[in-house]
C-alpha cells in the first residue's frame, strides 16, 4: 500500500475510533468515555496486544492536562497530525 493511502486508512480508522469512544458527541473524550470504550476494543485484541492501563494512555493523550482528549490530541498521540 502506498504511504499516502496508508496514512489515509490510518486517519479514517482513528476518526472511527474517536467517534466510537466519544459517546456524548461533544468532541472530547472524558476519562469515563475512554475507559468504557477501551473495554470492548480490548476484547477484540489478543491478550498480548490489549491495553493494560487505559488511564496511563489517557494521561499521555491529554496533552494539555485539561482532563479530556480532543480529536487533535487523540490523532497526534498516534502519530497523525
Amino acid at each position: 500500500m502506498h504511504d499516502s493511502a496508508l496514512a489515509t486508512a490510518d486517519a479514517e480508522m482513528l476518526i472511527t475510533q474517536f467517534k466510537f469512544l466519544d459517546t456524548d458527541g461533544d468532541g472530547t473524550l472524558s476519562p469515563l468515555e475512554f475507559r468504557t470504550g477501551v473495554k470492548p476494543l480490548n476484547k477484540r485484541l489478543p491478550v498480548e496486544r490489549q491495553l493494560k492501563n487505559p488511564g496511563e494512555l489517557f494521561k499521555s493523550l491529554d496533552a494539555d492536562g485539561n482532563g479530556g482528549i480532543s480529536f487533535d490530541g487523540f490523532t497526534g498521540g498516534f502519530g497523525l497530525k
